[in-house]
């Protein structure tokens, strides 16, 4: 019975320290929490910064670990999100697509213009996205 004992205590440790271990860690710089607004779109390395009509109402909400993207109030995707990668500017993170069939995107703050621009990391189709945070 005392070995049992031993083994459900160090299993027990093993489970507290575990979930611990695994705990989602901020990647989100903190001063980008918050919502964010479009402000443009575009494709290429200079795109043309002007907000589509068509999706003038997107809205990101980051949080420590995740990124909510909305389109008329409804959710159109959601990103799990890790830390920037080596050489990538300070107050920038990778957005995980939760969808298969979604872009991953590389997210880049801009001090200068107090934009945040979600740029695609895996597909070409698709369009970058300027957004500025909407005050608190």
């Amino acid at each position: 019975m005392t070995i049992i004992k031993y083994i459900s205590i160090l299993l027990i440790g093993i489970l507290f320290v575990g979930c611990d271990a695994f705990k989602n860690e901020q990647s989100v710089p903190q001063e980008l929490i918050g919502e964010w607004k479009l402000t443009g779109t575009g494709y290429g390395p200079n795109p043309t910064y002007e907000v589509d009509p068509n999706r003038s109402s997107m809205t990101l909400f980051l949080y420590n670990d995740r990124v909510m993207w909305y389109q008329d109030g409804e959710i159109w995707t959601k990103f799990g999100t890790t830390e920037k990668k080596k050489g990538w500017p300070e107050d920038s993170f990778y957005m995980n697509s939760k969808n298969n069939s979604f872009c991953d995107f590389k997210a880049v703050f801009n001090p200068e213009t107090n934009t945040l621009g979600i740029i695609p990391a895996n597909c070409l189709d698709f369009p970058s996205h300027f957004f500025q945070k909407s005050p608190d």
